[in-house]
């Protein structure tokens, strides 16, 4: 079985140019053994070519979600595609066809991040994402810290203040 990325939210998107649609991506080490995703790229109204996201490259910056957040997340995006394919039945038939998708959405067992990329055109970008908390943490891991957006790091150990001794 394929190890999935789900982007879940692709905005804002670029002014210009290609970005990196909503949807599931095959998740894969590249032959350096760094983490990547296959995609398609979106344009405006046509998809463009097959390629390669490789999170240490590619990444401008990177940060994690809050579990509730990628939770309701991954539950809006299920009920968005399903409520889109089931369009053509009407508004009813819509809501309905939301409602099962968000209710039928995974969110056990997944952790979230946002990515803040460039296109190929150089324009900035942005998705979020969920995985499996162990492919999160590997990615994290494999970007450089520099990259991280600081609110992800966990807090440095501080040492305990002495209290003053009054004489």
């Amino acid at each position: 079985m394929k190890t999935v990325i789900r982007v879940v939210q692709s905005w804002p998107r670029p002014r210009r140019g290609r970005f990196i649609p909503e949807g599931g991506f095959e998740y894969f080490h590249t032959a350096e053994g760094l983490p990547a995703m296959r995609f398609r790229w979106q344009g405006l109204v046509l998809s463009g070519p097959k390629a390669t996201f490789v999170f240490p490259r590619d990444v401008v910056q990177i940060g994690r979600i809050t579990e509730k957040a990628a939770e309701s997340a991954a539950r809006w995006s299920s009920a968005n595609r399903t409520s889109i394919a089931g369009g053509a039945g009407g508004i009813l038939t819509s809501l309905i066809g939301a409602g099962i998708g968000a209710a039928a959405a995974r969110t056990s067992n997944i952790t979230g991040f946002s990515v803040l990329y460039k296109n190929p055109d150089d324009y900035p970008a942005t998705f979020l994402a969920v995985a499996s908390p162990d492919v999160v943490d590997e990615i994290f891991r494999a970007v450089p810290e520099d990259k991280h957006e600081k609110g992800a790091q966990p807090p440095e150990p501080s040492q305990p203040t002495e209290k003053p001794k009054l004489s």
